[in-house]
């Protein structure tokens, strides 16, 4: 029956920090039209306004709509009007300017506070959470030399058990030396002992011939001086020798 008219809408959004705004193109006249706005400001308990219009029209039918309202802690209150089919009229909605005017919402100055307590939480967490990151990458370090150095000490453990026999085959060889280096001793011992009494009789001799050579020694004083009084002797003699002769080739003169 005649023509579906125009649809047109408004809607403002307010959050904390931002207003948006959103809006239909409306045509006006023609049957069944209908207009529609929306304010609404975000916060921790967000109001809304809503509010809707539909011009008189001359058809049918139609409908419209309208509602105020606040969310949260407020105070909400609206109604809605519904169109019947028929010819009829939609009685104009009247809105209050005051509402649809920004909202004032100031910001709570604690909320600063916890953000920067949350922020300075966040950070003393990352910094445990780095540290954490250095332990366990220390302790993975330290695993890794402590694994190195059971390898290390199960290969040993191997060496060992190969060394075992080894070490005692030499063993086994110096005591066969040491027994044979005491037969050598015992033998060297009685050389000893002949060399010793080799050396007593030795001195014994050394002794004898040292108190043989004093006497000698004292014989050949002794003789020297006899042979010191020979020469002494001789010489004397061979003067009254000489004294002689001159005095029997004088008196051999004195005869002839």
């Amino acid at each position: 029956v005649g023509r579906v008219g125009n649809f047109s809408s408004y809607s403002a959004a307010l959050p904390r920090n931002r207003r948006s705004l959103s809006s239909a193109p409306r045509r006006q006249g023609g049957l069944g039209s209908f207009s529609t706005r929306s304010l609404s400001g975000g916060a921790s308990s967000r109001p809304r306004i809503a509010a809707g219009r539909c011009p008189p029209s001359r058809c049918a039918h139609g409908f419209g709509a309208a509602g105020v309202g606040f969310g949260g802690r407020g105070v909400g209150f609206g109604y809605r009007v519904g169109g019947v089919s028929g010819p009829c009229t939609v009685t104009p909605i009247t809105i209050n300017e005051k509402l649809l005017q920004p909202l004032k919402l100031e910001l709570d100055p604690n909320v600063q506070v916890v953000k920067f307590q949350e922020k300075e939480q966040i950070k003393t967490l990352n910094n445990k959470f780095a540290s954490f990151i250095d332990k366990v990458r220390l302790l993975e370090q330290q695993n890794e030399v402590l694994e190195t150095k059971w390898s290390f000490l199960q290969g040993q453990k191997h060496r060992k058990n190969t060394i075992v026999p080894m070490l005692e085959a030499c063993v086994g060889n110096l005591k066969k030396k040491l027994e044979a280096l005491g037969c050598k001793r015992a033998q060297l011992e009685t050389h000893l002992k002949a060399a010793q009494e080799a050396l007593e009789t030795s001195k014994k001799m050394y002794e004898d011939e040292r108190s043989q050579r004093t006497c000698a020694e004292k014989e050949f004083v002794a003789l020297k001086k006899d042979a010191d009084c020979f020469f002494l002797n001789k010489a004397e003699l061979e003067a009254k020798v000489g004294r002689l002769q001159e005095e029997i080739d004088f008196l051999r003169v004195l005869h002839e």
